[in-house]
C-alpha cells in the first residue's frame, strides 16, 4: 500500500487555504506622528496605507506584527525615557567631547564585543 503524505500543498502555502479562514487587515493611513504610513512588503505582495485586505491567517499575523513594530519604533523616538546606553554608543567617535546626556562617552573595546 502506498504511503500518503501527511502534509498537503495547501497546508504549506497559506494562499491556498479556504477563504473562510482568512482575516481582514487594515493598514493605517498615518503613523503615530501624523506622517503617511509606509507600504508593507512580503515577497512580491504590497500592502498600502489606508487599504484593507483579506489575508490568510499567517500573512495577516505578519502584517499586523509589522504595523505594531513600526508604530513602536516611531513612538520610541519620542519617548521621554532616554536609552542612555544607546546615546553613549552614538556619542563614541563623534567630535563632541560630551554625550547628549551630559556624560563623557566611553569607548567600546572591540575585544569584548560578542555576536
Amino acid at each position: 500500500m502506498p504511503e500518503t503524505k501527511t502534509t498537503t500543498e495547501a497546508s504549506r502555502d497559506p494562499w491556498k487555504t479556504p477563504r473562510e479562514t482568512w482575516q481582514f487587515v487594515t493598514i493605517p493611513e498615518e503613523d503615530p506622528t501624523g506622517l503617511g504610513f509606509p507600504t508593507i512588503r512580503l515577497n512580491k505582495s504590497e500592502f498600502k496605507a489606508g487599504e484593507s485586505y483579506s489575508l490568510p491567517k499567517e500573512v495577516a499575523a505578519f502584517v499586523n506584527e509589522r504595523v505594531k513594530a513600526y508604530n513602536r519604533s516611531v513612538t520610541r523616538l519620542f519617548s521621554p525615557v532616554a536609552d542612555r546606553k544607546s546615546l553613549n554608543e552614538v556619542a563614541v567617535g563623534t567630535t563632541s567631547p560630551m554625550a547628549p546626556s551630559g556624560e563623557r562617552p566611553t569607548f567600546v573595546d572591540p575585544s569584548k564585543v560578542s555576536s
